[in-house]
C-alpha cells in the first residue's frame, strides 16, 4: 500500500509539476507517534497504547522566492499506529477494549530558507484529510466453572460492536531542519502536529461518543530530488 502511494504521488508531480518549479521531490518518512490521552477511568483497571511507529509518503514542488528562499506546496500519506484502550472490571470478570486506527491525506503549502552549509529550515501548513475507524469489544469471564458446565455455556463469551468510522479534514502543520547528502538527495528531521480531538474516549461504540483525534509525531525524511 505505502509502495504504491508513494509511486503514485512521485509520478503525478513528475509528470503534472509546473515548469517553472525549480525543484520537484519524493520521499518517505518514519518516526515516533506522540501518545495520545485518554478519558480517566475510575475504579477500574486500565491499559492505554498509543505512542509507536508512524510511516509517510510524500511528494511535492518549490520554485524561487524571494530573499533566496522557495515556496511551494506537497501532498503526503500517512499511517498511524493504532490507538488502544483496554478496561479491566471489578473482579475482572470482563474486558472491554477499544481499537482506533487512523491514517490521512494531507496537502500543505511550504516555505523552505536554504542555508550555505548545505542545510536549510522550512514549515509547512495545510489541511489533512483524516479516515478513522474504532473497533470495540468485549470479553466476559465466568468466573465459576462448575457453574459454567452446568449451564452448558463457554468460560469466555466474546461480543464486538459494530465499527465506528469518522472522516473530517483537520488542519496540520510541520517545522524541521533538513540537510543535503548528496547532489539529488537530501534528509531532514521535522516535528508535525494534526490538529483534533485532545482526549479519545473510554469506549467507542456510536458517533455520538467518537471524534477525530488530534495527532504528533516526531519524523526523519529521505528526499529524492527529480
Amino acid at each position: 500500500m505505502i509502495a504504491k502511494t508513494s509511486f503514485a504521488l512521485a509520478s503525478f508531480f513528475y509528470v503534472f509539476s509546473p515548469s517553472f518549479a525549480a525543484d520537484t521531490y519524493a520521499g518517505i518518512e518514519g518516526g515516533i507517534q506522540g501518545s495520545t490521552k485518554h478519558q480517566n477511568a475510575y475504579l477500574i483497571h486500565q491499559h492505554k497504547t498509543s505512542a509507536g511507529w508512524t510511516t509517510r509518503v510524500f511528494s511535492g514542488a518549490y520554485w524561487p522566492s524571494q530573499f533566496h528562499a522557495k515556496q511551494g506546496f506537497e501532498i503526503g500519506f500517512t499511517q498511524f499506529k493504532t490507538v488502544s484502550n483496554t478496561l479491566h472490571m471489578p473482579q475482572h470478570t470482563q474486558m472491554i477494549r477499544s481499537d482506533i486506527k487512523r491514517r490521512s491525506l494531507d496537502i500543505m503549502a511550504s516555505f523552505d530558507y536554504p542555508f550555505e552549509n548545505k542545510m536549510d529550515a522550512f514549515i509547512k501548513a495545510g489541511f489533512a484529510y483524516m479516515k478513522q475507524r474504532a473497533q470495540t469489544r468485549s470479553e466476559t469471564f465466568v468466573v465459576d466453572p462448575i457453574l459454567a458446565q452446568e449451564l452448558d455455556i463457554d468460560m469466555v463469551r466474546a461480543d464486538k460492536f459494530e465499527p465506528v468510522k469518522r472522516n473530517r479534514f483537520l488542519p496540520k502543520a510541520t517545522i524541521g531542519i533538513g540537510y543535503d547528502i548528496a547532489p539529488k538527495q537530501s534528509i531532514d528531521i521535522n516535528y508535525s502536529y494534526t490538529f483534533g480531538k485532545r482526549k479519545a474516549p473510554l469506549l467507542v461504540t456510536n458517533k455520538k461518543y467518537s471524534d477525530v483525534l488530534a495527532v504528533d509525531a516526531l519524523l526523519l525524511a529521505w528526499h529524492y530530488h527529480f
